[in-house]
């Protein structure tokens, strides 16, 4: 029996992944860091806005779509009444992760989602500082189907916590800058999300940039056709980004207009244009 508290501190959860993504990327880096110090600190102010976008405007629509919800009786599967919690955090699991695919695969399709999926991908680099770069209005495509799967399924609490903890880890580990030994890669890589699998994920040659949609497992892009493996030199020199403007790229008033503006749309000379 799976044993979760509503109390887990996510705050103290993420810290702590960052933490240990620093020393691994400070003992072990796969790529050498370049202007380490300026990227954090965009990265890190951009973080920041997000999450109190997140916190108020996000929010405030997943309230919304909880309260409309409500008022059609029936919708709910009423998971918690029927299962015991590991059966819950497994169809959670499962069915949050295939969301997400389809929203990140939609991301990367629809232009404008594209808009503003692309200032993750615009970092020239990829590592820890990368994991929470996100605009604030990245979360908006996908709180209303997320929310609302959540609502059909009528898990408990807990189970959803479950997979949000396993998300906010996973977010920090899949971004770090290392390299894992080929058995231990091999070992991992058919089971969860690695480095080196959301890495080329990060690649500027679009082949890539649109591949290796998954969070946590790699499961559906198996399934769905979407997963690229890429050679050991690949993944230690292939050019990653978008082949934005330095200053564009990196600085946080920049960051916030850049999907008003034609940066989205003007990628590297191996993209073209969405």
């Amino acid at each position: 029996m799976i044993e979760i508290s509503a109390g887990i501190d996510m705050t103290a959860l993420t810290l702590g992944a960052l933490a240990l993504a620093v020393l691994l990327e400070t003992l072990a880096p796969l790529r050498p860091a370049e202007q380490l110090t300026r990227r954090w600190l965009h990265n890190g102010a951009l973080a920041v806005v997000t999450y109190m976008t997140s916190y108020f405007l996000i929010t405030a629509v997943a309230l919304w779509v909880v309260h409309s919800s409500s008022e059609l009786p029936g919708l709910s599967l009423e998971l918690s009444a029927a299962f015991p919690l590991w059966v819950q955090c497994v169809i959670v699991f499962f069915t949050v992760e295939c969301c997400r695919y389809g929203i990140h695969w939609l991301s990367h399709t629809v232009p404008l989602f594209w808009r503003l999926h692309a200032i993750h991908h615009a970092d020239p680099e990829v590592d820890a500082a990368t994991a929470f770069r996100h605009h604030p209005f990245e979360g908006l495509i996908g709180v209303i189907p997320v929310t609302l799967l959540t609502v059909v399924l009528g898990a408990a609490p807990a189970a959803l916590i479950f997979y949000r903890a396993i998300d906010l880890a996973m977010t920090v580990w899949t971004h770090t800058n290392i390299r894992l030994p080929a058995n231990v890669e091999k070992a991992l890589g058919g089971v969860i999300v690695t480095p080196r699998f959301h890495r080329t994920h990060h690649f500027a040659e679009r082949q890539y940039t649109d591949s290796n949609y998954g969070s946590i497992t790699p499961w559906f892009d198996f399934l769905f056709g979407t997963y690229r493996s890429v050679s050991d030199q690949q993944d230690a020199e292939a050019p990653l980004g978008l082949g934005w403007d330095p200053v564009v790229a990196s600085r946080l008033d920049h960051l916030l207009l850049a999907p008003a503006t034609n940066a989205p749309l003007q990628q590297g000379a191996s993209n073209e244009a969405r």
